[in-house]
C-alpha cells in the first residue's frame, strides 16, 4: 500500500510537467498540422480546407529541398564540433595538470559563448568582408590574390561561412558542459587505469568516454 502511495504520489508531482509540456509542445504540433491543411486570405481571414495540397506544393518547391540540405548539412557539422570536437578539447584541457593553464584555458574557449548574437555577427561580418576582412587580409599575406573571396556573398561559400560563426560561438559552451562532467569522473579510476599500463588515449576511450 505504501509503495502504491509513493508512486501516485510521484505522479503528482509530474502532473505540472506533462500539462506545461502538452500546452506548450504538443498542442501546437497538432495545431500546426491543422493550420497546414488550409489555405488562408490574409485580407479576408477566410479559411479553405485543401488537405495536403500544401505539402505537394512543398515538396515540388526547389528551395525547399535547398533550404532542407543547408539544415541538415548544419545539424551535421553542429554534432560533429560540438559533441566530439568539443568532448576532445575538454578532455585535453583536464588533462593538464597546472590548474592555473587549466582555468586561463577555460576561460579563453568559454569567451565566444558569453558574445551575444547580435556582436558575433557583426564581428564575422568584418571578418568575412571582401575588401577590408581581415580573413581576407590574412589569406593575402600567404598567397596575394589566390583566396580573395567574397565569403558570404557567393552560395558556395555562405552557408560554409556562416556555420564557422555558429561553431566558433557554441563551442565553449559545449565544451564547458563535457568538462564538468569530465571533472566528476573518480580521479581513483585514472589513476587506476595509468597503474595497469594504460596511456592517455586508451584511458579517454575506456574511462572517460564510457563515464
Amino acid at each position: 500500500m505504501r509503495t502504491l502511495y509513493r508512486r501516485a504520489a510521484g505522479l503528482v508531482w509530474t502532473v505540472p510537467a506533462l500539462v506545461l509540456l502538452a500546452v506548450f509542445v504538443y498542442l501546437p504540433l497538432v495545431q500546426n498540422f491543422g493550420y497546414s491543411t488550409l489555405t488562408w486570405d490574409i485580407y479576408s481571414g477566410s479559411q479553405q480546407f485543401v488537405g495536403l495540397d500544401n505539402y505537394r506544393g512543398l515538396f515540388a518547391d526547389p528551395v525547399f529541398w535547398s533550404s532542407f540540405t543547408n539544415n541538415l548539412w548544419y545539424a551535421l557539422l553542429s554534432v560533429v564540433f560540438q559533441v566530439f570536437g568539443a568532448l576532445l578539447l575538454a578532455a585535453l584541457v583536464e588533462s593538464i595538470r597546472s590548474t592555473r593553464w587549466q582555468r586561463a584555458l577555460r576561460t579563453i574557449y568559454f569567451i565566444p559563448s558569453a558574445i551575444s548574437l547580435t556582436v558575433a555577427g557583426l564581428l564575422f561580418y568584418f571578418i568575412y568582408e571582401p575588401n577590408l576582412g581581415l580573413l581576407n587580409h590574412a589569406l593575402g599575406a600567404v598567397a596575394p590574390g589566390t583566396f580573395d573571396h567574397a565569403w558570404l556573398g557567393q552560395e558556395s561559400t555562405a552557408m560554409t561561412a556562416v556555420i564557422a560563426m555558429s561553431q566558433w560561438q557554441g563551442f565553449g559552451y559545449s565544451t564547458l558542459l563535457f568538462a564538468v562532467a569530465i571533472q566528476r569522473i573518480p580521479a581513483e579510476l585514472h589513476e587506476a587505469a595509468a597503474l595497469d599500463g594504460a596511456g592517455p588515449v586508451r584511458r579517454f576511450f575506456q574511462v572517460t568516454l564510457p563515464l
